[in-house]
């Protein structure tokens, strides 16, 4: 039996109240706005986090026409077991898909626990994500297993497409705010926090810690930008890095190569290596990057 799942992005303030954005950043916004979702839902599906939103497996994502009269559009998340062929066939069946289920609850849940997050907002996992998942998986067999490191994986991945939601916001200025809402049954409930020129500024809020000492495995590498990603045991998922001006000798890139290429083998735990770096965290203390200064 199908399922879904209503979320809708809208805007208000300047030419939006005429019912007109910039064309190229309402654009992008979209995009942002359907990336955040598919990786929500597949977490919430499949237990995993995917790189690129057409990986999207169990569900599908449909778009109306943007509602008359306002800046609005509504995008539904179809989501059926049984794989593709199911979630293709229940395109057909819309009118009497149930609207109010275990799995959509937990999705509406997880996406607002998930811009919060990403807006730089406290959020108490145990009490909002952790309960309705809990309770969900009691009611369904239908959710993924999710662990608190993967919700911190999807948070750092929908950073970029909520920045691109905010785009006709803070490049064109043809909207003052954004909002997200959840529609689930007969009832309609605020996703995150209403977006403005005021939370962008607060998604670029950083702190940056003394350099101390740390231990990883490198997961992946890009020689040209000197960035990659380091597993961090005490995190559980990988957090972004890059080499400091001090850290890009030839000797330090081996030992971050060398690393890397241990990691993909058998004995991947040889590929641990000792570092110094500064951890640049958001207000809340979510770690979201790795500025790595010296490698032992």
């Amino acid at each position: 039996m199908p399922q879904l799942i209503n979320l809708s992005l809208s805007y208000s303030g300047e030419t939006a109240e005429n019912h007109q954005l910039d064309f190229y950043d309402a654009a992008q916004a979209l995009i942002g706005f359907e990336r955040s979702i598919a990786l929500t839902a597949h977490l919430a599906i499949n237990g995993t986090i995917i790189t690129q939103a057409p990986s999207l497996k169990g569900a599908k994502i449909v778009v109306a026409p943007p509602i008359a009269g306002s800046w609005e559009i509504v995008a539904t998340i179809i989501s059926a077991s049984g794989g593709t062929a199911a979630v293709g066939a229940a395109l057909y069946k819309l009118g009497t898909a149930p609207r109010d289920t275990p799995l959509g609850h937990l999705i509406s849940s997880l996406y607002d626990y998930a811009v919060r997050r990403t807006l730089g907002f406290p959020v108490d996992y145990n009490q909002t994500l952790g309960a309705q998942y809990e309770a969900s998986r009691r009611q369904t067999d239908e959710i993924a297993a999710i662990t608190p490191e993967r919700v911190d994986s999807l948070v750092e991945k929908i950073e970029p497409a909520v920045k691109m939601m905010h785009r006709p916001i803070v490049e064109s200025r043809t909207a003052t705010s954004a909002l997200i809402e959840g529609r689930i049954g007969g009832t309609t409930s605020k996703i995150g926090r209403q977006l403005t020129h005021e939370t962008y500024e607060r998604m670029q809020l950083v702190e940056r810690s003394r350099a101390e000492d740390m231990e990883g495995r490198v997961s992946s590498y890009n020689i040209n930008t000197f960035r990659g990603r380091m597993y961090i045991d005490e995190q559980q998922r990988p957090i972004p890095f890059e080499l400091s001006d001090s850290a890009r000798d030839d000797d330090t890139i081996a030992v971050i190569t060398r690393s890397l290429s241990l990691n993909a083998s058998k004995d991947f735990r040889e590929g641990d290596i000792s570092f110094r770096a500064f951890r640049i965290t958001t207000p809340t203390g979510r770690l979201k990057t790795l500025i790595i200064t010296d490698v032992d």
